[in-house]
């Protein structure tokens, strides 16, 4: 399904985003590239599974990340 509404939005110039923070919480089989593969930014919360008391990694081609 993702894969289908990535083809529309890219159709209409429209860019997608991922916030991936139960990512991390994926069974080891899942391929973690493909899954983020038809989006064009990546989010991962620090906080949430991993026990940072704050941050981010925001993923993404190098232009939208300075942008960002």
């Amino acid at each position: 399904r993702i894969a289908e509404i990535a083809a529309l939005a890219a159709a209409h110039g429209t860019r997608m985003h991922l916030d991936a923070a139960r990512l991390l919480l994926a069974p080891p089989a899942l391929d973690r590239k493909a899954y983020v593969a038809p989006f064009e930014t990546v989010y991962v919360s620090l906080y949430k599974y991993l026990g940072a008391p704050f941050g981010a990694v925001l993923a993404g081609p190098a232009a939208t990340i300075a942008r960002a």
